[in-house]
C-alpha cells in the first residue's frame, strides 16, 4: 500500500509517499509522474477549489484561526507575503485559473530549489541509483522567490480586539517579529521560551491552566522559518475572565527575564534533552530532522549540537536573550472574543486603548462596534 500526500505551507509544497521498502522503486516511479506529468484535469481542479473555499469559509469562523491570521497580519505588515495564508481568499480563489497553475508550475516546480529526503530500509547508494530518472528527466529553471520588507516593530505594547457577539470563549494570541531558524540565536531562545511556554511545566500553562482554572491549555514558542518569524503565545479561555487572562500573560511575560532562575534552567535542559531521546524513533520524525537539515542549511549533526548549546547557557545568557526577544513593552495582543462584556475592560490593562479590528486585522469604524 502506498500513501501519497501534497500539501503546501508558508514556505513550502510538499509531496510525501509512505510505502513498504520493497515498493520504494515503484512509489519513486509514481512521484516521478506526479512531479512531472501533471495532468490539469479541468474537473478534478474544480473540485480541488470547491474544497479551498469550504475551508477557508471554516476558517474564517474560528476564532483560533482568526486571531492567529490577525497577529500574522500585525508582526509581519499587511503587504508581507507571510501575512497571508497558503490557502488564499475567497476573491483569489474564484478568480483562480487551471492557466494560472500551469504558469506557476511553469514558473516555481524546478530541482534548483527542491530537496528529497528518505528513511528507511535503504542504503544511500540505492537512493542516488534511484534518482536516475529523475535527475535526468527534471530540468531546473532560474526560480525567482518574492521578498517583502518587514515593517518597524510597534514603539509601544497594544491590544487588537476582534468581536465575535455572544462567544463563550476569548482566544488570546500575543507576540511580536523575531527571528529565522537560522539565526544564530534561534535554538539558544527555545530554550529560553521552554521554560515560559514550552509545556505542561511552563509558567503560562501552569498559572493559566492549574492556578487559575482558565483555560485548558497554553504555549509559546518561536516561529521562525527560513525568513524571520514571529514569537507567539496563545490561549483560549472564558469570556468572564478573558481580562485577567491577558493580566496574567502581560505580567509573566514582563517578570520573565528577572525572575528567571537557575532551576528553571536545569529544568529546561533535563527535560528537552530527554526529549530529543524520543524525539527520532520514528520514521517521519526523522524525515523531519533531514528536512531542517536542507531547508535551514543545518549540520548533520546539529541535534547533538543543539545538546551543547544547552549545556553551555548560563542564567545570565537566558536573561539576556529575554531581554533581546521578547520585549514585553512592544508585545501585539489579539483578543477575539464577545466585544460588549470583554472590550472596555481591556483599556484598564495599560496597554493602550484597544483597537477594534476586523477579521484581517483593519480598523473597524466606532460606529460598527459593540
Amino acid at each position: 500500500m502506498v500513501l501519497f500526500t501534497v500539501s503546501a505551507s508558508f514556505e513550502a509544497i510538499t509531496l510525501r509517499a509512505t510505502t513498504l521498502a520493497r515498493s520504494y522503486l515503484d512509489t519513486l516511479a509514481l512521484a516521478e509522474e506526479i512531479l512531472l506529468e501533471p495532468r490539469w484535469d479541468a474537473d478534478a481542479f474544480e473540485l480541488a477549489r470547491d474544497r479551498t473555499l469550504s475551508e477557508i469559509r471554516q476558517q474564517a469562523a474560528a476564532p483560533t484561526t482568526i486571531a492567529a491570521t490577525v497577529l500574522n497580519r500585525l508582526v509581519y505588515g499587511p503587504d508581507h507575503i507571510l501575512a497571508h495564508s497558503p490557502l488564499g481568499t475567497n476573491e483569489s480563489m474564484s478568480t483562480l485559473t487551471l492557466d494560472d497553475l500551469r504558469s506557476y508550475y511553469d514558473r516555481a516546480f524546478s530541482p534548483s530549489v527542491a530537496a528529497m529526503h528518505v528513511a528507511g530500509d535503504i542504503s544511500e547508494d540505492e537512493v542516488f541509483a534511484s534518482l536516475t530518472s529523475l535527475g535526468s528527466r527534471w530540468a531546473a529553471r532560474n526560480v525567482v522567490l518574492p521578498d517583502s520588507p518587514l515593517p518597524d516593530a510597534p514603539t509601544a505594547a497594544q491590544v487588537y480586539f476582534v468581536d465575535v457577539p455572544n462567544a463563550p470563549q476569548s482566544v488570546i494570541s500575543v507576540g511580536q517579529m523575531a527571528m529565522a531558524r537560522t539565526d544564530p540565536d534561534f535554538y539558544s531562545a527555545t530554550v529560553m521560551n521552554h521554560r515560559l511556554g514550552g509545556g505542561i511545566t511552563s509558567l503560562l500553562f501552569q498559572r493559566l491552566r492549574l492556578e487559575r482554572g482558565y483555560s485548558y491549555g497554553a504555549g509559546s514558542g518561536f516561529r521562525g522559518q527560513g525568513r524571520p518569524g514571529p514569537f507567539v503565545a496563545n490561549t483560549s479561555v472564558r469570556a468572564n475572565v478573558t481580562y485577567e487572562s491577558v493580566e496574567l500573560i502581560r505580567d509573566i511575560l514582563e517578570g520573565y527575564e528577572t525572575q528567571y532562575t537557575a532551576e528553571d534552567l536545569a529544568a529546561s535542559r533535563e527535560e528537552l534533552v530527554r526529549g530529543n531521546l524520543r524525539a527520532f524513533e520514528t520514521l517521519g520524525a526523522l524525515i523531519g530532522m533531514l528536512q531542517n537539515i536542507s531547508a535551514y542549511d543545518l549540520p548533520p549533526d546539529y541535534i547533538g549540537q543543539q545538546e551543547s548549546t544547552i549545556a553551555g547557557l548560563t542564567v545570565d545568557d537566558v536573561r539576556g536573550l529575554a531581554r533581546t526577544h521578547l520585549d514585553h513593552n512592544r508585545m501585539v495582543y489579539v483578543v477575539v472574543g464577545d466585544a460588549r462584556t470583554q472590550l472596555d475592560r481591556l483599556g484598564e490593562l495599560g496597554l493602550g486603548t484597544p483597537i477594534l479590528v476586523d477579521n484581517n486585522g483593519e480598523p473597524v469604524a466606532a460606529n460598527q462596534g459593540h
